[in-house]
């Protein structure tokens, strides 16, 4: 505990330091859509039955909350919320590393990265709540390292009722736990679930649902890996707003974007193949993970900017300069084009294109980094053996 109190001291201050250039300009469409939200509960509407909501039941106290307060500070008790969720998640990244047992250096340095990447990102991640599951997803892990399976997979179902993408850690973190447990493990895991989902299954089922596969069948995202190559070759169709987000209609984009689904599953499936085949220390477990929130943020078909913020805590576990490095090229170039030249970006600019096929040839080769990194483990054992 000692050992994290530096790191975390460092990267707070850092943090902070850089909330004049977080705290800039007004909501957006997503604060705008969000505070509609959480507007309607307060004046007791129920999610799903009485207005679609795109998002899980565990992301509605984000929004409902600075709801509750005068109505000119919604914002401002909206990014007070979200630098709260930053400054959790350095926290549990610092003491993450101390039970790595993470060289000092190593330490700050990770915390440090952890804590400039909001401002490498943009102002528009204080108008977020994507730093909430990633901190959960820290503290997912550090349950695990402790040997606390039980607490550890409540966490990971709380925080896959807030983002679906936590879920994607299920088979790594079955695996990181004794066998005998895997099977009780799987059942807090559900159970938890349950508890959330059932009143809403009770009072709004279709609305659940339809919630659920409005983003499973959602189309090709603008942003994404498979939309740039599209862009690149001018082979994208109509460019349309779809499901919250700029999107690529027609058959070639589908066709990409169930592809990029099949990859996705596939990637994780491969991590947590990577995983079983390791020693399973808790250094293997930190890489398998990162690798897995990689393949969860950016081979999928939606890859929205502040995805970014799930990758940033988890790519410093990998003991790798070239992760950081490439994440953080990856952050700028994705400042350069959201938001002030995604209208651009929707038009075909020949500019803007070359900057997201950039920025998506960076995180394709942090991708591949993190999957090199963590194939080196299982490698050495066969070796040694």
């Amino acid at each position: 505990m000692r050992r994290a109190a530096g790191p975390f001291a460092a990267g707070a201050s850092l943090f902070v330091l850089s909330l004049p250039l977080l705290w800039r300009g007004g909501g957006d469409g997503d604060t705008a859509e969000l505070r509609r939200y959480g507007d309607a509960v307060v004046a007791g509407q129920l999610p799903y039955r009485d207005f679609h909501l795109e998002y899980p039941p565990g992301a509605i106290p984000f929004f409902t909350i600075p709801s509750l307060g005068p109505e000119h500070a919604y914002l401002t008790i909206f990014r007070l919320m979200a630098i709260t969720g930053v400054l959790l998640g350095l926290l549990l990244l610092a003491l993450l590393l101390d039970r790595l047992s993470a060289p000092r250096r190593w330490s700050y340095g990770a915390v440090l990265f952890a804590a400039a990447a909001p401002a490498l990102l943009g102002a528009f991640t204080l108008r977020r709540f994507d730093m909430w599951p990633a901190a959960m997803c820290l503290g997912v892990l550090l349950l695990l390292v402790t040997k606390r399976p039980v607490s550890a997979f409540a966490l990971l179902a709380a925080a896959a009722l807030v983002k679906t993408y936590p879920a994607a850690l299920l088979p790594v973190a079955l695996l990181a736990v004794e066998r005998r447990e895997r099977l009780r493990a799987l059942g807090v895991f559900c159970g938890v679930g349950l508890v959330v989902l059932v009143p809403f299954l009770a009072l709004a089922h279709v609305g659940l649902y339809n919630s659920y596969s409005g983003q499973w069948n959602r189309h090709l995202q603008l942003e994404t890996v498979g939309s740039s190559v599209l862009l690149v070759f001018h082979r994208a169709g109509r460019i349309a707003f779809d499901a919250g987000s700029w999107s690529v209609l027609g058959s070639t984009a589908d066709a990409v974007s169930k592809l990029q689904t099949a990859a996705q599953a596939a990637g994780v499936a491969a991590a947590a193949f990577l995983f079983a085949r390791s020693r399973r220390t808790p250094a293997d477990l930190a890489a398998a993970a990162a690798t897995t929130i990689a393949v969860a943020a950016v081979a999928g078909k939606v890859l929205s900017p502040q995805f970014l913020l799930w990758l940033a805590p988890f790519v410093v576990l990998v003991r790798s300069l070239l992760a950081p490095a490439l994440l953080a090229a990856a952050m700028l170039l994705t400042n350069l084009i959201f938001p002030d030249r995604y209208t651009e970006l929707i038009a075909r600019r020949g500019g803007e294109i070359a900057l997201l096929a950039a920025r998506n040839m960076l995180l394709l080769v942090l991708l591949a980094a993190l999957f090199v990194a963590q194939a080196r483990a299982p490698a050495t054992v066969e070796r040694r053996g």
